[in-house]
């Protein structure tokens, strides 16, 4: 059974989530989504199950294509207003997009909550 071509394997998660670490260990300049890939492009699978250019590529789009003004801003969004709005509804053009927002501010509201809770 071939997998879904969008989809990763539980092995490229993996050396994902090792690059992650690595990056965050080593990389010393201005993180962000665009410094990580480049990064991650650099990277080898010493066992050759995982084809890290092909990965570097599916993540391009993120990084340098339509999406990168939204995900690579140098502002970010000020969460601290008792009232912050986001228009889910308006991705649904963008479905792949949307899904990534929505883990985004699930992300961010769960270190909110997180923050309140220690208070």
């Amino acid at each position: 059974m071939e997998r879904e071509q969008t989809s990763i394997s539980k092995v490229e998660q993996a050396f994902i989530s090792k690059a992650i670490e690595k990056y965050l260990t080593e990389f010393n300049g201005n993180r962000n989504l665009k410094t990580f890939v480049d990064f991650f492009s650099q990277q080898v699978d010493p066992d050759g199950y995982v084809d890290v250019k092909l990965l570097s590529r599916k993540m391009y789009i993120y990084t340098h294509g339509e999406y990168s003004r939204f995900l690579c801003a140098d502002d970010m969004i000020d969460i601290r207003d008792d009232l912050v709005c986001f228009d889910l509804k308006g991705l649904e053009t963008h479905p792949d997009l949307q899904g990534i927002i929505a883990i985004i501010i699930t992300g961010l509201l769960w270190d909110l909550m997180e923050r309140n809770l220690s208070h």
